[in-house]
């Protein structure tokens, strides 16, 4: 179907933007060196600031975007993604995961639904699979699209 008639449609394509909430629980992606090794770190919006891939700061400045934001330069379908980061205030080590914490992931979807086009779980690899499992259950008839990501 081509763009115009999925904008037509009302969906995030007609949109300026495509809101997004990256939700940060732990894993590779969020982890930095030190001197003890990697370890996992917050910060992930201040340290994604500094790649252009994922932060427009140019255009970010020209609409007054509020320092919580960041937004992407223009994708392939002509967008921007404007989008938050929600660190957990516990990093976690999926080898460590445990149900309360899936549901946490489940209910931080859930209490944001209605603010955002999407959601972007960072999730450490160990135990991905089984959270993805757990969240396509408690996320049932959801119409919103959910992607689960690690390193």
């Amino acid at each position: 179907m081509e763009l115009q008639e999925e904008a037509k449609k009302g969906r995030t394509l007609a949109k300026e933007f495509a809101d997004v909430l990256l939700i940060v629980t732990g894993g590779t992606l969020c982890m930095v060196q030190t001197a003890n090794g990697y370890a996992p770190m917050k910060g992930l919006a201040n340290r994604l600031k500094q790649s252009h891939e994922f932060y427009d700061k140019e255009f970010a400045d020209s609409i007054n975007l509020p320092s919580e934001w960041l937004v992407t330069p223009v994708t392939p379908l002509q967008q921007r993604i404007r989008f938050r980061v929600l660190e957990f205030d516990t990093l976690i080590d999926s080898s460590n995961i445990r149900i309360e914490d899936q549901i946490k992931i489940a209910d931080t979807i859930r209490e944001n639904y209605k603010d955002f086009d999407g959601f972007v779980v960072c999730h450490g690899t160990d135990t991905m699979a089984y959270t993805s499992s757990y969240l396509s259950f408690m996320l049932e008839n959801l119409n919103k699209t959910v992607v689960i990501t690690g390193s």
